[in-house]
C-alpha cells in the first residue's frame, strides 16, 4: 500500500516527478498495488487537482489546476465543505478542464475505485461526496450515494 499525504499539491507533484518516482508509482498502479491519499495525496493520482497551492508561495488565494498522474480521469477537489471558496471556484475551473468530471469531497469523504467498481466511503456523518461537470452551458453538482453497497458501480464519466 502506498499513502500520500497532503500540503502543496504543485510542490509535491513536481517532487515526485523530479526525483522519479512518478515511474515508481505508475509501476505501483500497474501492479495493482492499493494507492490512496488525503487532499494533495488523493489529487496526484487524479487527472488534475483543484489545490490552494498558491497560498504556500506567494499568499495567493487564486486556486489552480494542478497536473496528476492520471490514474483516475476526474478532477479531484478535496475540502469541499469547509473551504467554501472550493464551491465557487470549482464551476469556473470545470469551464476549461474538457473531457472529465470532477469529484467534490467533504472532508471524511473518500473515494475508493477497484477495477471498475466506484463507491463513496465516508467517516464522517453527512460528509459528502458529488459529481460536477458542465453540459450544454450550464453547470451540474450531483451527490453520489455514499450509502451504495459493496461493488456497486457508480458511473463517474456518463452526463
Amino acid at each position: 500500500m502506498i499513502y500520500v499525504g497532503g500540503g502543496n499539491t504543485l510542490r509535491l507533484m513536481n517532487l515526485l516527478r523530479r526525483y522519479g518516482a512518478d515511474g515508481m508509482l505508475a509501476a505501483a498502479y500497474g501492479d495493482d498495488k492499493v494507492l490512496c491519499g488525503v487532499s494533495a495525496g488523493a489529487i496526484c493520482w487524479c487527472d488534475f487537482g483543484n489545490s490552494d497551492s498558491r497560498r504556500f508561495t506567494s499568499g495567493s488565494e487564486q486556486f489552480i489546476r494542478v497536473r496528476g498522474f492520471g490514474f483516475v480521469h476526474v478532477l479531484m477537489c478535496p475540502h469541499f465543505d469547509v473551504e467554501i471558496r472550493r464551491q465557487a471556484d470549482l464551476p469556473r475551473m470545470m469551464r476549461t478542464t474538457y473531457g472529465i468530471p470532477a469529484v467534490a469531497l467533504d472532508n471524511g469523504a473518500a473515494l475508493v475505485i477497484n477495477e471498475d467498481k466506484v463507491k463513496i466511503i465516508t467517516s464522517i456523518e453527512g460528509a459528502k461526496a458529488r459529481k460536477c461537470y458542465w453540459k450544454n452551458g450550464e453547470y451540474f453538482e450531483k451527490p453520489l450515494d455514499s450509502s451504495v453497497g459493496e461493488g456497486c458501480i457508480i458511473d463517474l464519466y456518463t452526463r
